[in-house]
């Protein structure tokens, strides 16, 4: 690795514990600055997709958000009221072992926490 950096990150939520707990294991010095006092999820539900997966995966979080979340093969759409097909997204056709996860933002946000924490 080149020159340790100290960094700061504006924002504790998905994208900012993630980055954080990267940058952290390549070396850096990193504090993550947020608006509340202490960390909490805040949102409903969210769909990740191939390349958040992806990071979880080198994050080793992966296997925990999966085991939390709720597998998407397939996203199908329809227009109202002609109920005419406007989306129609089937994963496997792009990657066999591909596909969606559904999970509670707040579920993600803990298992981040946890995982910047360590």
């Amino acid at each position: 690795m080149g020159m340790k950096l100290d960094i700061a990150i504006a924002g504790a939520g998905t994208g900012g514990l993630a980055m954080a707990t990267l940058l952290s294991r390549s070396g850096h010095s990193v504090r993550v600055f947020d608006q509340f006092e202490t960390p909490r999820p805040i949102g409903s539900g969210l769909m990740l997709q191939a390349t958040g997966l992806a990071v979880l995966d080198k994050l080793g979080a992966r296997t925990k958000v999966d085991a939390l979340g709720s597998r998407i093969d397939r996203l199908w759409g329809l227009s109202v009221p002609s109920l005419r097909p406007v989306l129609d997204v089937r994963f496997e056709r792009w990657k066999p072992d591909l596909y969606g996860l559904g999970i509670q933002r707040g579920l993600l946000f803990e298992t981040l926490l946890e995982t910047a924490n360590r």
